[in-house]
């Protein structure tokens, strides 16, 4: 009570004093103090948009980072202090082994170095999402983070409208739209496919909201964050769209006809888009894609060679060196894979990539599961979520990304809240009839 006295006091000053940064400081450590859990989550699925362009200092740490660092500890304080931890979904176990294999192959990695450097980043997602999901997460506080999830999809589809609009493309020259601060840019393909998640639980949210109100600004933040995927012209990310779209027809097709209202707006959209973002799509063939299926060709050549154990975390672009003659046409020295599937295939073998599809399948396994005969809003909106993540994780890597983590935690905690809620509801039927 002291503290929150004490806070007050300063934060009246600060306001009186017009020092803005203290003030929102303050009651961002306010709202914290009151509830915890939904700012820790929330705030992490907030900065998510903005990861690569929040670098701290030297830049080999992310602000995205460090709060994700920091909601893990509050959630295991607050589990272990209120008891609210439990046993992890099975999913849990497969994600573990794939990173203790993925530390395993270290010891043969091409370059250790390389792959000893990816290590922290991959044993910290992997600390994060054991702790979320063996939290038990109440409705309401779920309800907040998806919130909270949206409002970041918002502000950076805001940012990214207003540069798009202003002249402010990525590398200048390149017509599509990017987070632009300063000297530090956004890939377009990252962006876009961060936005995604919020993209998803904005049509779910919209479907779920009853008042007139707040659905017409679900509805707006939706419209925004449609928008700003379609400037960042990312087609791995429009056909992860294309999929969410798909994903809420198949389960709401009793019903398609008002979905169809909600979906309708972001289809019309495509006719105020520039001739640049179709010239794209026609030159996707000429090109391979910007290069990627010459880089698939040589990656092929590397997968068949190290099939079995791989080539160790992270060593793509080390092998890719060595069969980059391969390919049809020369796509440069040490690149990415620009394939989710294959990236994993190549550095940590069969046994990696069986590990990988394992734990995939486990979680919407474990999703199906807590859905049964009802169709929530919020679980299609998660299930939609890591479907469109899979799919944009064919022209990209995302294995290690904190968005592509991030979605299939929300997965679990939707599957653990709609579980409890139907198991609730199994309880009273059961009461009422005896």
């Amino acid at each position: 009570m002291l503290f929150v006295i004490a806070a007050a006091v300063v934060l009246g000053r600060a306001i009186s004093q017009a020092k803005w940064l203290y003030v929102g400081a303050l009651a961002f450590g306010l709202v914290t103090l009151f509830h915890p859990v939904e700012m820790a989550l929330g705030t992490f699925a907030a900065l998510l948009p903005f990861d690569k362009i929040s670098a701290l200092g030297d830049q080999s740490s992310t602000l995205t980072y460090l709060v994700g660092a920091a909601s893990g500890a509050v959630l295991l304080g607050i589990g272990l202090a209120g008891r609210r931890l439990q046993q992890p979904p099975r999913a849990a176990l497969w994600w573990t082994l794939l990173v203790l294999w993925g530390a395993a192959t270290t010891l043969w990695a091409l370059d250790q170095q390389v792959a000893f450097h990816s290590l922290p980043s991959f044993f910290a997602l992997l600390m994060l999402y054991l702790v979320t999901v063996s939290f038990r997460v109440t409705e309401k506080e779920l309800d907040w983070v998806v919130l909270l999830t949206i409002a970041g999809g918002c502000a950076a589809g805001l940012f990214v409208i207003y540069e798009f609009l202003h002249g402010g493309f990525y590398h200048a020259t390149s017509m599509r739209g990017s987070l632009i601060i300063g000297h530090r840019e956004t890939n377009p393909n990252s962006l876009a496919d961060s936005l995604l998640l919020p993209m998803a639980f904005a049509i779910g949210s919209t479907i779920e909201m009853r008042r007139c109100l707040k659905k017409m600004l679900l509805f707006g933040g939706l419209i925004i964050i449609a928008s700003s995927v379609l400037v960042t012209m990312s087609r791995g990310a429009l056909l992860g769209v294309a999929v969410i779209m798909l994903v809420y027809f198949y389960r709401y097709r009793a019903g398609w006809r008002k979905l169809l209202l909600t979906c309708a707006p972001l289809l019309s959209l495509l006719l105020l888009m520039p001739d640049s973002f179709f010239l794209r799509w026609q030159e996707a063939f000429t090109t391979g894609g910007a290069g990627r299926l010459d880089i698939w060709q040589a990656g092929l050549w590397a997968l068949k060679k190290h099939m079995l154990f791989g080539t160790g975390l992270g060593n793509f672009t080390v092998v890719y060196n060595d069969f980059a003659g391969y390919a049809p046409r020369f796509a440069g020295f040490s690149r990415d894979s620009h394939n989710t599937y294959l990236g994993i295939a190549t550095e940590l073998g069969l046994i990696g990539f069986l590990l990988f599809v394992a734990a995939v399948f486990s979680q919407f396994r474990a999703a199906g599961e807590a859905r049964r005969s009802s169709v929530p809003p919020l679980m299609v909106a998660a299930e939609a979520a890591c479907y469109a993540i899979l799919v944009a994780g064919m022209f990209g890597d995302m294995l290690w990304d904190k968005t592509f983590w991030f979605s299939s935690m929300l997965l679990m905690l939707v599957s653990q809240v709609d579980k409890n809620r139907l198991s609730l509801l199994t309880k009273n039927c059961a009461y009422s009839d005896s």
